[in-house]
């Protein structure tokens, strides 16, 4: 399985986006947002929590790709979500590569990495 600037928790990354953005503390809006996601969708935060679900993975194999320069999920999400994947979870993180844009950056190198570990992965 890979993954590619994936956030760790909703909460988290809704509320930095509205600290990043309005300056106020993210709770302010997470609380009503998470209300009418409630209502709405019938789905809470805490049903899309990756930092829970990754536990899950091992043994099956696990790379983590992010950006370094990731401006809308930041890349200490991407570091959670390793800590809590164990040993056998791989991290990559690409320097100065934004939002979901390593492939963009280096298509070559991109290719070569997932495919490897793809290749790795599905030959245990």
């Amino acid at each position: 399985m890979c993954t590619d600037c994936a956030f760790d928790d909703p909460r988290r990354v809704l509320g930095q986006g509205v600290w990043r953005t309005l300056r106020i503390p993210g709770p302010v809006l997470t609380a009503p947002v998470g209300a009418v996601l409630a209502l709405r969708a019938g789905a809470r935060f805490s049903d899309f929590r990756p930092l829970e679900a990754v536990s899950r993975i091992p043994p099956r194999p696990l790379l983590l790709i992010h950006g370094a320069a990731d401006a809308s999920v930041p890349v200490d999400h991407a570091r959670r979500l390793h800590r809590a994947a164990g040993p056998g979870a791989e991290l990559w993180i690409q320097p100065g590569v934004g939002h979901c844009a390593g492939y963009h950056a280096d298509r070559e190198g991109y290719v070569r990495r997932v495919g490897g570990f793809l290749v790795d992965a599905l030959s245990r």
